[in-house]
Parts: structure tokens; C-alpha cells; sequence
């Protein structure tokens, strides 16, 4: 026969202690289960690993790319610079720099952005393709640039040289969530593939497996123009040769748009084909 008394004990165990049991399963439940983006990684200090998950949109557009540039020039000097939706300029007849609103920018063979300031002046600024090698700073530059100020009484004119800036959310380093479409796992050296872009010189560093990999670039508003040269070290990995291989290959001669996903999400692309899926290292 059944022993109800003892089939039912356990029952009478959960009700007369149903408090000790719930905070039992909320302490087990903790332990093994958490929110993934929760859930950090303590050893490499991330919030997810950049293989565990893909990008939510597949939509790569360049309206987070936050067009900015600066131009200098001599006879007298003089500098030029846009800042969000103002030109600011100034030179050393100025007692103070002039602001000017973005008012129009036309695309052709070259860019011309016009401006207006508080006054009614206008600035006329034409950025054309071609180096621009300033002798005073020993710094060549990949635009030819004239700047045309009128007002009521005259109008000036300078030429000098100029550079797109980079939007800054693209300094630092970031992990190779992707390349080339394949997702990346821990190398050899225990991290995942890095990018790190420093914005200041124009270079990039990379790394994915036991050798150190770098380069200069030119901007062009949206564009990274890798240089042909990238300098790499010469050790001899264990594994993950081919992967260093393509990766010195996608950062060498080529010439690669980058798009925000997010702030902390970014693609890299070539004739609209992703190379590079990347998120920013926490």
C-alpha cells in the first residue's frame, strides 16, 4: 500500500516553509541563468563576446556620418573650420574668429559649401581633389582649397590646404565582430581581432593573432584611403596565419567606407559589400 503520510510530508514541507523555498529557487535561478549583455565577461572586460551575436539591422547607411573639415593657409594666416552645422574662421587680421551658418553645399568635381553670418556676410569655401602641399607645416593635404569672404565693402580671397576630419565616435579600439562575412572567434593570443583607429595621426593598428599590424590613412569625408604600406611584425604564430594574412590584405591599398550602426556598432565596407563588422572594446 502507499504511504501517504510520507508522500504527503513533502507537501507540508512547502507550505509551512514556502518563503525559505522561493528565496532557495531565486538563489539558484541567479546562479545560473543572467541576461546575456548582463553577464560580463571578466576576462577580456567586454559585455558579450563579438561571436555571439549579429548586427539587429542589416541596413548600413551614412546618415550618422558627421561631416566635418579644416583648412589652412598663408598670406596672411588664416584657418577654416566646420563645426556641426557652423563655419568658423579666423585669421590674424580677425580680433576674433567669425562664425558663419552652413547655409548650401553643392557636389560636383568639387565641393562648394557657402555660408552666412550674423551680419549678412557671406564665405564661399571650395574644397577641390588634389594634393596640397603646405611648405609651411612640411604637411601635404588631399584638397586644394580657396575661401571667398564678401561683405557690404570687399571681398578677400585665400587659397590653402585641407582634409575631411573624421567623426570622433571613430577613434579607439575596436573588436572584429566579422570579416569578410565570417564570424571571429578567439586567436591564438586569447582576444579577439582588433582595429584602433587613431584619428589624431591618420594611422591604424591592427591585430588578430600574434603580430602587431599598422598604417596610415586620408580621409574623404566618409571614405578611409588605406596607404599601400602596412607595417607588420615578423613572428611566426602557432595558428591563425591566414587569418593575419587577409586581415593586412583589407587594411592595404584599399579604400573603405565606414557607417554607424550605433555608437559602439560600425561597419567597414568596399562597393557596398560589408569587410569588417566591428564594436567598440569596453
Amino acid at each position: 500500500m502507499l504511504d501517504w503520510p510520507a508522500i504527503r510530508r513533502p507537501f507540508y514541507f512547502m507550505l509551512m516553509n514556502g518563503n525559505q523555498v522561493l528565496w532557495i529557487l531565486v538563489v539558484i535561478l541567479g546562479f545560473t541563468s543572467c541576461n546575456r549583455k548582463a553577464c560580463v565577461n571578466k576576462t577580456v572586460g567586454w559585455t558579450y563576446g563579438p561571436d555571439e551575436k549579429g548586427f539587429e539591422s542589416s541596413q548600413y547607411m551614412f546618415q550618422s556620418y558627421r561631416e566635418s573639415f579644416e583648412a589652412v593657409g598663408h598670406n596672411p594666416e588664416w584657418k577654416v573650420k566646420l563645426e556641426n552645422d557652423d563655419m568658423i574662421y579666423s585669421d590674424i587680421r580677425l580680433s576674433e574668429p567669425v562664425t558663419y551658418h552652413l547655409m548650401t553645399t553643392f557636389d560636383s568635381n568639387q565641393v562648394t559649401y557657402t555660408g552666412i553670418d550674423s551680419l549678412g556676410n557671406k564665405i564661399i569655401i571650395d574644397f577641390v581633389k588634389a594634393d596640397c602641399r603646405d611648405q609651411f607645416e612640411g604637411i601635404t593635404r588631399p584638397f586644394r582649397v580657396s575661401v571667398t569672404r564678401t561683405n557690404s565693402e570687399s571681398e578677400s580671397g585665400q587659397n590653402g590646404c585641407g582634409v575631411y576630419v573624421e567623426d570622433p565616435r571613430l577613434n579607439g579600439k575596436w573588436w572584429i565582430r566579422k570579416m569578410n562575412g565570417k564570424k571571429m572567434g578567439k586567436t591564438n593570443n586569447g582576444n579577439y581581432g582588433t582595429l584602433t583607429f587613431d584619428s589624431k595621426n591618420d594611422r591604424v593598428g591592427a591585430r588578430i593573432s600574434c603580430n602587431s599590424m599598422g598604417g596610415g590613412y586620408v580621409l574623404d569625408k566618409n571614405i578611409l584611403h588605406f596607404n599601400k604600406n602596412t607595417i607588420t611584425t615578423l613572428m611566426m604564430c602557432d595558428k591563425h596565419m591566414d587569418l593575419e594574412e587577409k586581415l593586412a590584405k583589407n587594411i592595404s591599398g584599399v579604400s573603405l567606407a565606414y557607417s554607424f550602426v550605433s555608437d559602439d556598432e560600425m561597419v567597414l565596407l568596399a562597393d557596398n559589400k560589408v569587410v569588417f563588422e566591428l564594436e567598440r572594446a569596453q
